[in-house]
């Protein structure tokens, strides 16, 4: 479990910049909200590209939503000290782990349409410009099934397009799409935005 404050977070956003772009800034920044936009715009922030484009796209999962249902959590989470909340995020992460991969192991993601503003624009910036690099950043990859769905949909857009993907933390040993740079591996990472942060 590793813990990133606001300091080490745009560090941490910095690095993964340096580490997808490798000095060339992509033309396009997608950010998969919400995690993944926040990075996005830290990204942006802290390494401060002339000429990139960032742009949100919205693909979340069913656990997120529950997640954020109710304050309550948040405040009970947060009460509590880190090597009590380390415990819970571990045993939720396996008991997750362990259903996604009963129920349907290995399985491409169901069909999914990003929201039609969002899509909109961003079918509108990257056609706009054949050829486009185009880095697609998450906070992590799970599953897989989100950025191979989102990067399917980038790809669909435009062919000619180089798209890359880019995630602070990859959590499971086998996930079903890979980012291309990931800064971190079969760990937990806990965000400035994460319901059992505190500040």
């Amino acid at each position: 479990m590793v813990t990133l404050d606001d300091p080490r977070f745009g560090a941490t956003c910095l690095d993964l910049w340096d580490a997808a772009t490798a000095g060339k800034a992509p033309d396009f920044l997608v950010g998969i909200r919400t995690g993944g936009y926040v990075v996005a715009e830290r990204m942006m922030r802290e390494a401060r590209p002339a000429a990139t484009t960032l742009l949100p796209i919205t693909r979340r999962r069913n656990t997120t939503a529950a997640k954020n249902a109710s304050p309550l959590v948040g405040k009970v989470l947060r009460a509590l000290p880190y090597v009590v909340t380390d415990k819970i995020r571990v045993v939720e992460h396996r008991i997750l782990t362990a259903k996604r991969e009963k129920a349907s192991p290995g399985a491409t993601p169901k069909e999914w349409s990003p929201d039609p503003a969002e899509g909109a624009a961003l079918t509108e910036a990257i056609r706009a410009r054949p050829g486009a690099s185009v880095l697609i950043v998450d906070d992590a990859v799970d599953t897989g099934a989100t950025l191979l769905a989102v990067k399917r949909f980038v790809e669909a857009i435009s062919p000619s397009a180089s798209v890359r993907s880019a995630v602070l933390v990859t959590t499971t040993a086998e996930p079903i799409a890979r980012a291309d740079v990931s800064l971190h591996t079969n760990v937990l990472l806990r965000f400035p935005w994460s319901n059992d942060f505190v500040a």
